[in-house]
């Protein structure tokens, strides 16, 4: 081919060339001298504008008239009240709802009825006396039963049936609720109320033999049912101040080990709600001194998180006879986070449950995997964790876990294999909500490896063997690649829940480490931290700043140096809550807030790194409406949650 010429298959048709001839000619066509190319537009703006303004037509500054109607306010329409008239008797209704607002507590500083678990609203006597509150309010009706009334006439039956009814929390405030007969026979009859507010024990925790005004002896007493809680009795000095400085919490705290140390054997069930610095290693130091102790209830205590249910459960095996080493049952419900009192602010990220803050990891995962070593263990001592009305049930239900009772039946069936095992604990997954063809069968392009590390077993660097669905990804990635040693989601968990900083958390149970732990010098020069688990005196002794000698007696010149002063460090404690409270204008104690999700934890990269909040349950398929799942859609940027895209 001829340089420059063009091949017989590229060269123009006839047809082409004409049409592109006409095409030339029209737009080389020349306009004629006063054509204006806009004046079309113009005209068509300016006759719209007259037509909808209504404006007049000789006068050109349309523009004029667009702004002033522009700035005219637009016509109001009449609002018309379609709801019907109010009923004589819902305007009645209406004025006595308003009257009993407040009531009877309407000129009270603080209005609870009910100061702790199965106590009415008291009022102490005044501050210095240690005789037991008195009921603010007048008596009520007395509600009878004839089957109550059958029932308590034969006291040995009733006190079978009141040990079973006290044995879970769920079940005493229940029967207590059904009639004030039943209420007045529990309460007054099988119960005894320790007051950690207030420091009061019925005088158990003193020494000496106290006298009352006649010069009699007041003899200490319990009662077969403990309830050991905080109470909101109103502050007569200070109305305003919100609850006990945490020197007198620990000081209650020590009154607490006395009581029990001197009324040890006469107590069977003993309930624990809200305890302010109790930890495991008191519970250690305690339980096994109450040789008849057969029910053991732990509820909502700070310091005592879901990671303590199985030291928990072995603490309650400890020093039993032989033959009724699992005599004892434990009713535990976990410290549970709801989130900030004050809701919608830059501060409030919702309510994580298990822990206060985010912690970048699947909550739900780690809380199944610590359950599935927890229920075994209670199973094989003859405790029920898994029924409704158990502390540790009602914990499931109010947390972030998915479909509880399910999973619970599946992971107590040894038929499940290990794929329908990690499907259904992995339910909140949005990829696949459970389906185990969803999980396993499905391609996805972002795990190129598949699913089959979710059913594999692996070691935990601390508690053993686990399925692969209870770590996260980029551990098992890392496992297989370069051979680290994993961790699993639930050591995880109980890690980052011992490191809180919320509520001065931190703080508290250092203070509790340095009461029951000492060092300890090692023959190289090393030191280790040696804890105090079964020695009560000896803690008791430390607390008081007295050493014992080996024979059990006080050393008369102790050394000065050797002294923890417990009490000093709760005054520390307390100064600098002050300090924040006067700094940030906040108290940490009550008005707790949350810290911020960062860019990369509200999605902005394309990912979602959060830890799921209690109400995203809701979003479960099997608790939405058909309308609901049919209409249900989810942010791109949270469907590769939790360890799939990093």
């Amino acid at each position: 081919m001829v340089k420059g010429t063009v091949p017989d298959a590229h060269k123009p048709s006839k047809r082409s060339k004409a049409k592109k001839k006409r095409r030339d000619a029209q737009l080389n066509k020349p306009f004629p001298k006063d054509h204006n190319p806009h004046e079309w537009v113009d005209k068509e703006i300016h006759e719209n504008s007259l037509k909808y303004f209504n404006t007049d037509p000789n006068n050109t500054n349309w523009e004029d008239n667009l702004r002033a109607k522009m700035m005219e306010p637009m016509p109001l329409q009449p609002w018309v009240d379609t709801t019907s008239p109010k009923t004589e008797e819902e305007i009645v209704k209406e004025r006595v709802t308003e009257d009993l607002k407040d009531w009877p507590w309407r000129e009270s500083n603080r209005q609870p009825i009910m100061i702790g678990p199965h106590m009415f609203n008291t009022m102490p006597r005044s501050e210095d006396d240690i005789r037991p509150p008195v009921e603010a309010g007048e008596g009520c009706d007395q509600q009878q039963s004839l089957f109550f009334t059958k029932i308590v006439a034969h006291a040995d039956i009733f006190s079978m049936i009141m040990e079973l009814v006290c044995a879970h929390h769920d079940s005493a405030w229940k029967f207590g609720a059904t009639c004030i007969q039943a209420y007045n026979q529990m309460v007054y009859s099988f119960m005894d109320f320790w007051d950690m507010s207030k420091g009061w024990f019925n005088q158990c925790s003193l020494t000496k033999e106290l006298k009352d005004e006649n010069n009699k002896v007041c003899n200490r007493s319990v009662c077969p049912v403990l309830i050991v809680s905080t109470t909101r009795h109103q502050n007569l000095k200070s109305p305003n101040k919100p609850r006990p400085s945490y020197r007198t919490q620990l000081n209650s705290m020590f009154k607490l080990c006395k009581a029990v140390r001197n009324v040890h054997d006469n107590i069977r069930t003993l309930h624990f709600h809200n305890v302010p610095f109790l930890t495991d290693s008191i519970l250690a130091l305690l339980i096994p001194t109450m040789r008849n102790l057969t029910n053991l209830g732990v509820y909502k205590c700070q310091l005592l998180h879901v990671g303590h249910a199985i030291p928990l459960l072995g603490i309650i095996t400890l020093d039993r006879p032989k033959g009724k080493e699992h005599q004892v049952n434990l009713d535990f419900y976990p410290n549970f986070h709801i989130g900030p009192v004050e809701t919608g602010k830059p501060w409030e990220m919702g309510g994580f449950g298990v822990t206060w803050d985010n912690w970048n990891r699947d909550s739900r995962l780690a809380i199944w995997q610590l359950v599935s070593h927890i229920l075994p263990k209670a199973r094989s001592q003859g405790i029920d964790m898994e029924s409704p009305w158990t502390g540790f049930r009602k914990w499931l239900d109010d947390g972030p876990c998915w479909r509880v009772e399910q999973t619970l039946k599946v992971m107590m069936d040894p038929k499940v294999g290990p794929r329908e095992f990690a499907a259904q604990v992995d339910a909140g997954n949005i990829l696949h909500h459970g389906s185990v063809d969803m999980m396993f069968n499905y391609k996805r392009a972002i795990l190129s490896g598949g699913m089959e590390w979710a059913e594999s077993v692996y070691d935990c660097a601390q508690c053993g063997p686990n399925l692969g669905i209870f770590f996260f990804y980029l551990e098992i990635r890392n496992h297989r690649i370069f051979g680290e040693q994993p961790t699993c989601l639930g050591c995880q968990l109980t890690m980052v829940l011992e490191g809180e900083k919320d509520h001065f958390k931190l703080h508290k149970r250092k203070i509790i480490r340095n009461w029951l732990s000492n060092i300890q010098l090692n023959d190289d020069g090393s030191s280790t931290r040696v804890w105090n688990y079964n020695n009560l005196a000896q803690a008791i002794a430390e607390f008081q700043n007295e050493k014992k000698n080996k024979r059990g007696g006080k050393l008369k010149n102790p050394d000065p140096s050797t002294r923890k002063n417990i009490k000093e460090w709760g005054t520390s404690l307390d100064e600098m809550r002050q300090k924040w409270i006067e700094e940030k204008g906040w108290d940490r104690e009550v008005e707790e807030r949350q810290q911020p999700y960062t860019k990369d934890e509200m999605g902005r990269r394309g990912e979602k790194m959060r830890t799921p909040r209690i109400g995203d349950k809701m979003q479960d398929p099997m608790v939405l409406s058909p309308e609901e799942r049919k209409w249900h859609a989810v942010r791109a940027d949270e469907r590769y949650a939790h360890g799939f895209m990093w």
